[in-house]
């Protein structure tokens, strides 16, 4: 079983190897009815991350994040999770970074533009520090690569689901769906800096 944290549209769902049973929790009914409408068969519950361990089964195999483990309080979430994971399980989690990447431009320029660089995340997942958070947890980090994640802006859907990627509030969502448009009449898609980290058990 893998265990979809914040899941959303559940999106991690589409690109896991067949026979893995998924199960995506998330605290937005919303997103969860867009999920069961593309996804019938998904097992998905109304659950937030910190209370995620009354759906987890006995035989975890793996943890998922994707773009919000820097909205999670890692101490509240994976403490519980201690007691039905084993040493090996994987926590694999992709994040949106603030700063360029090693060795390229200023790749944050559209982040910049959407706004999306002023107000600080909750629990920011920035190196060196996810390392030493992550063995405070018992979890060895094994793994921290960087890339850039490229969004469609194809359709109105596109639009809404990246602006919504980003969490803004009412006083700048107006403003961050009129700059994505212009991308899309533009370029047709957005680019953004990402990095990709794995923490495994290790007791």
């Amino acid at each position: 079983m893998v265990l979809d944290l914040a899941c959303g549209r559940a999106p991690v769902a589409d690109r896991l190897p067949s026979g893995l049973h998924y199960v995506g929790v998330d605290v937005s009914g919303a997103e969860l009815d867009e999920a069961r409408a593309r996804l019938p068969l998904a097992e998905l519950h109304q659950v937030a991350a910190e209370e995620a361990v009354a759906v987890a089964g006995p035989n975890l195999a793996g943890v998922t994040v994707a773009m919000a483990l820097m909205l999670l309080d890692l101490d509240a979430v994976l403490a519980p999770l201690a007691g039905v994971t084993v040493p090996g399980t994987r926590l694999s989690a992709i994040v949106p970074t603030r700063a360029p990447l090693s060795g390229a431009d200023d790749d944050t320029a559209p982040l910049r533009d959407l706004g999306s660089l002023a107000a600080p995340f909750p629990h920011p997942v920035e190196e060196p520090d996810v390392g030493a958070r992550l063995g405070a947890l018992g979890r060895r980090l094994v793994l921290l690569e960087e890339n850039r994640l490229r969004r469609p802006l194809r359709t109105d859907d596109d639009v809404s689901t990246v602006a919504r990627s980003f969490y803004t509030d009412g006083s700048d969502h107006q403003g961050v769906l009129a700059r994505l448009e212009r991308l899309r009449s533009s370029s047709g898609y957005l680019d953004y800096p990402i990095r990709r980290l794995v923490g495994e058990r290790d007791r």
